[in-house]
């Protein structure tokens, strides 16, 4: 814990002189944090289990070395899931699944993203039948994914030999939700995603939107975050191959709050 008088800003610091000296650290957990202990796992991260006073209990977290000693952003650095139970217990199988679906060929449309994306398989189901059953478009999207978790699996070949028409992309309201990242570094994920599309699929046009707005009104924070990613968003976009879409007007009722129509809950829960 990086503060003198409370178990709180939980830091992972590194030392290249055996702990003469060491780094000012990356933030693991802002929050209350005590007890921590490292592990070093077989894909070759770090594991690091603590325990959380907001969480009331313990929590498991993975992050690679290069995060720690590079100070890279840990939205730019791939990370997959690849626990076999638990809640993302499913994640590894619907990896191969699309795998699958990658191999079998002919994708026209590639719709990327998290569980904004996935629904358009089971709530979505008929809006995309409606839309996209002429056309073999494939659904690449996971609940539950950060940007981190979409770079480990254009890595891991979900797109490899692909060439779609078009890549829908809509991924970074779990960065905001989850992890205490600035906007400057989800945008920045977002945009190794980009670069990622673009060595694995040169000759597919991108459609990058915006985040879609959270909470009931244009004062919740974390709506206020997603709107400081999106104002970075169409610096991403030439125009040409990568354009960029907001349509949040669309989702939003005049005074700024979130349709009930839209969403009875209030919330994007991605």
């Amino acid at each position: 814990p990086a503060d003198s008088q409370q178990r709180k800003k939980l830091t992972i610091r590194s030392s290249h002189d055996g702990g003469r000296t060491w780094s000012r650290g990356r933030l693991l957990d802002p929050g209350g944090a005590m007890y921590s202990c490292l592990t070093v796992l077989r894909d070759g991260r770090l594991g690091l289990l603590y325990e959380s006073a907001d969480a009331e209990g313990l929590v498991f977290v993975r992050f690679s070395l290069d995060w720690v000693l590079e100070g890279a952003s840990l939205p730019t650095v791939a990370e997959g899931r690849l626990e076999t139970t638990g809640k993302f217990g499913w994640w590894l199988e619907r990896h191969e699944q699309k795998l699958q679906e990658t191999r079998a060929g002919g994708v026209q449309l590639a719709f990327l993203g998290d569980s904004i994306t996935q629904g358009w398989e089971t709530t979505g189901k008929l809006a995309w039948e409606k839309h996209f059953g002429g056309r073999r478009a494939v659904n690449y999207g996971f609940g539950g994914d950060s940007t981190q978790h979409v770079l480990w699996r254009l890595q891991h070949g979900e797109l490899d030999g692909l060439s779609p028409e078009t890549i829908i992309l809509l991924i970074g309201t779990n960065n905001v939700r989850h992890g205490d990242f600035t906007a400057e570094e989800i945008a920045a994920g977002i945009a190794e995603i980009l670069r990622g599309l673009d060595e694995k699929c040169p000759n597919s046009r991108v459609l990058l939107l915006g985040l879609l707005p959270r909470g009931a009104t244009a004062a919740d924070p974390l709506r206020i975050k997603c709107e400081a990613v999106n104002a970075l968003l169409p610096a991403l976009a030439d125009g040409q191959r990568v354009e960029y879409l907001n349509a949040n007007s669309a989702l939003l009722e005049p005074n700024g709050h979130l349709s009930t129509k839209i969403a009875p809950e209030s919330v994007f829960v991605a």
